[in-house]
């Protein structure tokens, strides 16, 4: 008995449809393991997530003393105190941000400053600091100043208006980042009421108005484009004579510091050509007047 002649026909057919269809049910298959690991990660996270709350604080000038609880399942390492501030003319953005470590007393190892998930209140002591481009000479980009001396700066720089906040924030087991606030309000002050002595002038407590939103964002998108801005940097960077460098956070912790690096490699340039063109003439010059001396066509009188 024959086959139907259309036989050879639908059987291409469907061979050819064979290597698709493994193609989509392999990439539904990762998908969907994809999406299982997340939500397993998602519930182990839950289980040791911490959440912290300030029960007490204390300045003495740029030094902070304060109370931390974590009400949490789960221990949050590497307390730090974050200093965010935004200027009215975006002065800000030539500084970087700076989170510095909190020291756990009452430990032979204040260094090790893990809060525990026990809901008792620790001891946490450290220094609010805004980061600055270090000189040249230095071997290091950038170094941190006490908050006061950045207040100065800013008077200088013309600012009339800072912003700022002061975040308690932790790394939990997932190595996610935990944040609170120091005090829920918002202060803005006027630097041209600072004085020498110290003092910041009349300071305003007010509502967040989303000024930092972005820096507590954990989006999936914000976690993704900031991840693709490092790698891409760190692929760039292996390029010979480029050298470039992912910007840091600038001091308000939402956006990239302004390309302060590119402007004094440029000013430098600048300065050695001015310098080079300036010494054409004796180039020029020095030349000349050897010839005429051997020439003897060079009066000394």
């Amino acid at each position: 008995m024959q086959p139907p002649d259309q036989l050879p026909y639908w059987v291409r057919f469907i061979g050819a449809l064979g290597p698709v269809i493994v193609s989509v049910v392999s990439v539904a298959l990762t998908f969907a393991l994809a999406f299982l690991y997340n939500e397993q990660k998602k519930i182990a996270e839950a289980d040791h997530k911490a959440a912290l709350d300030v029960t007490d604080w204390d300045w003495n000038g740029d030094r902070l003393e304060v109370d931390v609880v974590n009400h949490g399942n789960g221990v949050a390492e590497r307390m730090q105190l974050a200093t965010l501030v935004h200027a009215d003319n975006d002065a800000h953005r030539e500084y970087s941000l700076r989170s510095n470590v909190l020291k756990r007393e009452g430990r032979d190892n204040p260094w090790a400053n893990a809060v525990e998930a026990d809901g008792k209140s620790k001891k946490l002591k450290g220094k609010r600091k805004v980061g600055k481009i270090a000189p040249e000479t230095w071997n290091r980009k950038w170094h941190s100043i006490d908050f006061h001396n950045f207040i100065r700066e800013m008077k200088d720089k013309g600012v009339k208006e800072l912003k700022y906040c002061f975040v308690i924030k932790g790394v939990e087991m997932s190595n996610r980042q935990t944040y609170t606030l120091l005090r829920e309000e918002m202060m803005i002050t006027n630097p041209q009421d600072y004085n020498r002595s110290g003092g910041l002038g009349s300071v305003t407590y007010t509502s967040h108005d989303g000024t930092f939103d972005r820096f507590f964002s954990r989006s999936f998108l914000n976690r993704w484009s900031t991840h693709l801005y490092v790698r891409s940097f760190a692929v760039l960077s292996m390029i010979p004579f480029v050298g470039l460098q992912p910007r840091n956070l600038d001091a308000s912790g939402t956006s990239r510091v302004k390309r302060l690096f590119l402007r004094r490699r440029i000013n430098n340039t600048v300065l050695s050509l001015s310098e080079s063109v300036s010494n054409i003439p004796n180039l020029i010059i020095e030349p000349l007047d050897k010839i005429k001396k051997s020439l003897w066509l060079y009066d000394d009188s």
